[in-house]
């Protein structure tokens, strides 16, 4: 403790001169863990009201030492309850809290920081008022801990808001608040909701690699000049009906509390659908196609949710919602060519089988010599079943993004065809067929595949060629969409 407090080398100056007694001293820095008791979250000081009418007793006089000209030091003091409009601080260089300790309420409502106000590395056990405050020089909030809720609310800084490593343990409120010069939230680690509904940012406002564990709104926010929240770990975030020109929203990945660099995002991590379609279209606007291209595609996913919802009046809903189901399934809204192929794959083999039953029932006109029918027997629908299920793991792979998916469908294809080799069925001859069924422009004329089935060949080639066109959709996912 005697290191901590010689910190403060204008207070220990003070007492190095006999201006304060050792007793006041004391009382600054001692520890007030001990001072209340804690009823679920709610402090009760009253047992250590003589301790706290001293600590003040002394912090007034030390006010009155302080001279206006410099800072006003206030570091390493262990604070009780504290309201600062009960003070009178008058110093035209600002004050410093540098890793001061608020063990009650800090409220410093409506005050205006004629000087720098500095903050670095304190800590806030519990609730940070500064609602409607107004900081006219720098605001240093640097490593600052916010133990509980802290409330910035129509808060005015006239100067660098400087918010950089800051940890938020609780719900944080900025909403209505104005930021004049360069805002610097790098780092910072928002634990849970952060509301910056309705603020106005008048310069830069950095926001890189920020950890929002939960909703981040910036709803409404007017950003004059640029928004970054590059590298940023996003829990849910919320643009509805912002103004901003130039954002960057490289890198942003989706928080998780076990893993440092984050996952992929997905829909959830978005509040609707106007937020996501916000940063597609800027990511679009800066040529930036390949990330635009994962954007759209959790556009529709989200479009999809509200068009299921009981609520939607969208004119041909359900059509929309088939096509929408699809494009989805068949080749995540055209950006995965993998599950546009794995798709195909599976089609030819379901296609195949159909053919196959066909064929055994009679319907098929062509098969005069039987050259179709003897693959029509349970080793080739067992075949066909078992590459089914070999290609559906890897398609898996696309939705659950799982390695072992791939590992466990190449093994099994591969064991497959090694069976069918060793008892002679044709691999070969049968994928042949599937080929040739599965062509949707007919180029093999010369064999009338599907007399007799015309019907059925028509479906075929209606899906095989919308599947095709899906595949080619996503190898250009790297090109502007038309």
């Amino acid at each position: 403790m005697a290191s901590i407090k010689a910190k403060n080398k204008t207070i220990k100056k003070l007492l190095d001169e006999q201006i304060i007694t050792q007793e006041q001293f004391e009382i600054l820095f001692e520890a007030k863990d001990t001072w209340y008791t804690d009823h679920n979250g709610k402090q009760n000081w009253n047992t250590s009201e003589d301790k706290i009418a001293f600590f003040y007793e002394t912090f007034e006089y030390i006010l009155n030492l302080f001279d206006v000209e410099n800072i006003t030091d206030l570091s390493y003091i262990h604070f009780p309850p504290f309201e600062f409009q009960k003070h009178i601080i008058v110093t035209s260089q600002g004050i410093n809290f540098q890793k001061a300790i608020f063990y009650g309420i800090a409220d410093f409502t409506k005050i205006v920081f004629s000087g720098h106000a500095d903050f670095w590395q304190s800590t806030f056990n519990d609730e940070a008022l500064f609602v409607k405050s107004v900081f006219t020089s720098k605001a240093r909030f640097v490593r600052t801990t916010f133990c509980t809720k802290s409330n910035f609310s129509m808060s005015e800084f006239l100067s660098i808001a400087d918010f950089r490593e800051a940890v938020f343990q609780s719900n944080s409120i900025f909403h209505d608040a104005i930021f004049r010069k360069k805002t610097n939230f790098k780092g910072v680690v928002f634990r849970n909701n952060a509301n910056f509904r309705n603020t106005n940012f008048s310069d830069i406002a950095y926001f890189r690699n920020v950890k929002f564990s939960n909703l981040a709104d910036f709803s409404s926010c007017g950003f004059a000049q640029k928004l970054i929240l590059r590298d940023s770990k996003i829990g849910i975030l919320k643009l509805d009906d912002i103004e901003v020109e130039n954002p960057n929203f490289l890198n942003m990945s989706a928080y998780h509390e076990e893993c440092p660099n984050g996952k992929i995002l997905t829909k959830v991590n978005f509040a609707n659908k106007e937020t996501v379609r916000l940063i597609k279209a800027h990511l679009e606007m800066q040529n930036n196609i390949t990330e635009s291209n994962k954007y759209f595609a959790l556009e529709q996913e989200l479009y999809l949710d509200e068009l299921l919802k009981p609520i939607s009046t969208e004119p041909n809903k359900w059509q929309t919602i088939i096509t929408l189901f699809l494009n989805q399934y068949v080749s995540h809204f055209g950006t995965d060519w993998l599950r546009s192929l794995m798709v195909l794959i599976i089609t030819g083999y379901i296609v195949i089988m159909g053919y196959m039953g066909l064929d055994a029932f009679g319907y098929l006109e062509n098969d005069k010599d039987n050259s179709i029918k003897h693959f029509a027997i349970d080793t080739y629908w067992a075949y066909s079943l078992l590459m089914i299920i070999g290609w559906g793991f890897i398609y898996n792979y696309t939705l659950s993004k799982n390695k072992y998916m791939v590992m466990a469908g190449l093994s099994l294809i591969g064991w497959i065809f090694f069976i069918a080799n060793i008892y002679n069925l044709e691999p070969r001859a049968f994928t042949n067929y599937i080929v040739q069924i599965t062509n949707p422009i007919g180029a093999f004329k010369d064999v009338e595949l599907y007399k007799g089935i015309e019907f059925y060949a028509t479906i075929v080639r209606i899906t095989i060629a919308v599947m095709i066109y899906q595949l080619i959709v996503a190898f250009r996912n790297n090109t502007r969409r038309s």
